[in-house]
């Protein structure tokens, strides 16, 4: 074999191997951050869609709205972190993967393990993030008054009740097979109702509604409407 040869296979050897490190793949076992694209987008659907991709030991079951970070884990396969804005639903098949109605979310993180040659793919954890404040479930827990909140009231309002909604003070919402909401409200009688007060009113009153949602039936009513008495003299609220 000439020198020429062998310089030109050695050279070949060479610009192969810097291929391989210039392609900079992902270190095993360390996480790194990933654009999301629409496989990872399906691949989530798929995962929360199915009662038999999850092997956590949380009870929790969600659909997603938004995915705001994704990383990446490479193991004997591949772990995906997501950070998703998702809500709670009864079923894995009833949340559909992505939410296919408007709710009320938190930022959760999903971790999904896949290993394509063996068409594995399930959820090996999922974790509410300690910087969320809002509903746990099976108990009433406070959450932030939003716009959303309002309209979700004065539109249960409209429909249930003769009342007309001024303000809401104060939130409390439960998880169950949907979402009760329990408002701290001001509110004023009215001959027939209006959601929200359309002019102001004279006496407006203290009153606590309990409002039920299931979003994915399109259920929303008001359960219950309580007058708060107002303090006696020298109390306080």
């Amino acid at each position: 074999m000439t020198a020429s040869r062998l310089y030109f296979i050695a050279a070949v050897a060479v610009a192969t191997m810097a291929s391989f490190v210039l392609a900079d793949p992902p270190a095993l076992g360390a996480w790194r951050d990933v654009p999301v694209q629409t496989q990872d987008t399906d691949r989530l659907t798929t995962a929360l869609a199915q009662s038999s991709s999850y092997r956590t030991n949380s009870p929790l079951r969600l659909c997603y709205t938004n995915v705001a970070r994704l990383q990446q884990q490479v193991v004997a396969g591949t772990n995906f972190k997501y950070d998703v804005d998702a809500c709670e639903v009864p079923t894995a098949e009833d949340g559909q993967g992505k939410c296919p109605a408007a709710c009320t979310t938190q930022r959760y993180s999903v971790v999904v393990f896949e290993q394509t040659w063996t068409n594995t793919l399930f959820i090996s954890d999922i974790t509410l993030e300690a910087n969320e404040r809002g509903p746990v479930t099976g108990g009433f827990s406070p959450v932030e008054v939003e716009s959303k909140h309002a309209d979700l009231l004065a539109k249960a309002l409209k429909a249930n009740a003769t009342l007309c909604l001024v303000d809401v003070l104060a939130l409390d919402v439960q998880v169950v097979s949907g979402l009760n909401y329990k408002f701290d409200m001001t509110a004023c009688k009215v001959s027939a109702s209006e959601g929200k007060c359309a002019s102001a009113c004279e006496s407006p009153k203290r009153y606590t509604a309990f409002v039920y949602e299931q979003p994915w039936t399109n259920t929303l009513k008001l359960t219950s409407v309580t007058e708060v008495p107002p303090p006696q003299d020298g109390a306080q609220d």
